[in-house]
């Protein structure tokens, strides 16, 4: 389970310091966000005399931290994915409702305007699902991801 803010203030330390005032959380945040991994930060400030209790507290406040930022990275795509997608599909059907859509592939010269009129579309579409399932797959997978985070494109 992991810890978010609201929880973590009533929670103090040995020292009666409220934990995200903790001065390892900036140290600890920053590791998380590189990728490091939870056992060695908690060997880390187990080596700094954190008790225990709170190092697990910080690690799961910082990792609470990077899976919220994850999902803010992606939350874009899904937005912009889902705008191009439907805008895809409602050019494509207009193309279709305005234009006889079996005639217009029917002859020679209207091939090439049935290639620029529904391609574009198309495409958009297309573009918009992979971006949607891509931001939906890093919302989803955002607290397993491993790695820096300044390394998700």
């Amino acid at each position: 389970m992991h810890a978010n803010k609201d929880s973590v203030k009533s929670i103090m330390n040995s020292a009666d310091e409220p934990t995200e005032d903790h001065p390892s959380l900036d140290s600890v945040t920053r590791s998380v966000m590189w990728g490091e991994d939870s056992e060695e930060i908690l060997e880390s400030l187990s080596a700094q005399g954190v008790p225990d209790d709170d190092a697990a507290l910080l690690v799961d406040l910082a990792m609470s931290d990077r899976a919220q930022t994850i999902r803010g990275i992606f939350w874009p795509r899904i937005v912009w994915g889902s705008l191009l997608l439907v805008a895809g599909v409602v050019i494509f059907w207009i193309g279709c409702t305005l234009t006889d859509f079996d005639a217009v592939f029917r002859t020679r010269r209207a091939t090439s305007l049935a290639f620029t009129l529904f391609s574009f579309p198309t495409a958009a579409a297309i573009y918009g699902l992979w971006m949607f399932s891509n931001g939906l797959i890093g919302v989803i997978t955002a607290n397993c991801r491993t790695g820096a985070i300044a390394d998700i494109e």
